[in-house]
């Protein structure tokens, strides 16, 4: 496969009872058979156990076969997603500060910094919205509504995030320049997120 065909080696998912689903005592808790990008062995996560995926599974999850996801699952409850995004920020962005100066890791990485820029723009569309939208979605609607400062981050997390689909090496340390940037827009929309939801 070349490098057009990266996502289809990098899918990723897990498998979840309807009755799991629709039982949010176990939201974030139980660990599910879940695939992690591109791995052909399960392992038992908490990954996809979340409020966000459940929310996208409701709005925008396809029909092989059976009932339409909206019908077996409730809505997502707005209060819930709106902690969940918030706390996310939080957590990851203290983990990326622990790694910032170490050894080469996710946090550090190429494609970890490009991702988590990325990420922190639709988790911050997500409070503003209430949707749950992709990363494109998310940079465009960043770009219009963070300060100015902050829009060559953005892009060139989503240019890295690019290159990184068509074959650019991934175990890479980032430049620590861009890395002390990614951890003071991070902050920033941490401090923007305090507004929303």
């Amino acid at each position: 496969m070349g490098a057009r065909h990266y996502p289809a080696k990098h899918l990723e998912g897990a498998y979840i009872s309807i009755s799991d689903l629709n039982n949010w005592n176990t939201v974030g808790e139980k660990k599910l058979y879940y695939f992690d990008n591109g791995s052909t062995k399960f392992e038992q996560s908490t990954h996809d156990n979340k409020w966000h995926v459940r929310w996208i599974l409701r709005e925008y999850g396809i029909t092989l076969i059976g009932q339409k996801p909206e019908t077996i699952l409730q809505a997502i409850p707005l209060a819930e997603l709106y902690i969940e995004t918030k706390t996310t920020m939080l957590l990851r962005m203290n983990e990326f500060k622990d790694e910032i100066h170490g050894p080469l890791s996710f946090n550090n990485s190429r494609f970890g910094q490009s991702f988590l820029v990325l990420t922190y723009c639709r988790m911050l569309h997500t409070l503003h919205t209430g949707t749950v939208r992709s990363k494109k979605a998310g940079v465009k609607w960043a770009k219009q509504y963070v300060e100015p400062k902050w829009i060559k981050i953005i892009d060139q997390a989503w240019n890295e995030r690019e290159g990184v689909r068509f074959g650019i090496k991934i175990g890479q340390r980032a430049n620590q320049k861009l890395l002390d940037e990614t951890l003071e827009f991070m902050k920033y929309t941490i401090t923007q997120s305090k507004r929303e939801g």
